[in-house]
């Protein structure tokens, strides 16, 4: 599904959202939790591999960028 916006800075409207509600209750949690679980582990080892590269200052601004 492709998401456009005009360039006056508007958000999507409802209908371009996506909304996964649809879904979650067609699949058994039982399903996705392998995915899920090696997911997580990945992100952890990129955290892990990644930290050095994390400073307090870059620490600031990601924090301020996600209020």
């Amino acid at each position: 599904m492709n998401t456009t916006s005009d360039s006056s800075g508007t958000s999507p409207t409802e209908e371009a959202k996506p909304n996964w509600n649809w879904l979650q209750e067609k699949i058994a949690v039982a399903q996705v939790a392998p995915l899920d679980d090696w997911l997580e582990m990945q992100l952890s080892e990129l955290e892990e591999d990644f930290s050095q590269f994390v400073t307090p200052k870059s620490l600031g601004r990601s924090l301020a960028r996600s209020r």
